[in-house]
This record gives C-alpha cells, sequence and structure tokens, in this order.
C-alpha cells in the first residue's frame, strides 16, 4: 500500500484505489465504482451484498498519512479505527479469495 501510495503522491493524485490479484471474481465495474465514489469520502470499500468486501477499496490523501508503515494489515486497522470515514459502494462480485490449488479446485465446481 506504501508503495501505491508514494506513486500517488508523486503523480499528484487525491486518492489511491487498491486491492488484491487473488480475487478474480472482484469485477472491473466493481473497480471502477469504488473509484468513482464522492470526491469527499476519505474510504471508499467495495461491498457484496451488503457485506464489505473490502476489496477494493478507496483511501483520499487525507487517510495516506495514517496508514501503516510495515506488516500486511493495510488499511485494516485504520477503517476499524474509523468506522464513520467508510462510505460503502454497492458492487456485483465476490471477493472470493484463491491462494491454493485447493481454493482454485472448489471454485472450478
Amino acid at each position: 500500500v506504501q508503495i501505491a501510495v508514494q506513486a500517488a503522491r508523486e503523480l499528484g493524485a487525491d486518492a489511491v484505489t487498491v486491492g488484491l490479484a487473488d480475487q478474480p471474481f472482484v469485477t472491473a465495474e466493481a473497480w471502477r465504482a469504488v473509484a468513482d465514489a464522492p470526491a469527499g469520502v476519505r474510504i471508499a470499500i467495495a461491498t457484496y451484498d451488503g457485506v464489505p468486501g473490502p476489496h477494493p477499496l478507496r483511501l483520499h490523501h487525507d487517510v495516506w498519512p495514517l496508514l501503516p508503515t510495515d506488516g500486511d494489515s493495510g488499511a485494516r486497522d485504520l477503517i476499524r479505527a474509523h468506522p464513520e470515514w467508510v462510505y460503502p459502494v454497492a458492487c456485483v462480485g465476490s471477493v472470493a479469495d484463491i491462494d491454493t490449488l485447493e481454493d482454485l479446485a472448489r471454485w472450478n465446481h
């Protein structure tokens, strides 16, 4: 996340939209919907059937300094600490996570 934030800073971006590469059922439409959340929203999160995804998510530049600089929690702790900043974006798709060959086999049946 920090690398994405640094690149966004260098480009003069107001926000960065991030997600995981191992969630093949997150649609392009979900990415666009989250990226297009209203400009003043600090944290926009995809929801699927009303349940937070949480990917993809868009982070406004106001929250970048609050993101962790180590570990693998990404924005998770920030979201827990400030649920009032979260703007849910209804999306079609699934956040099914494919990490192993066994995960893939389950989804191929």
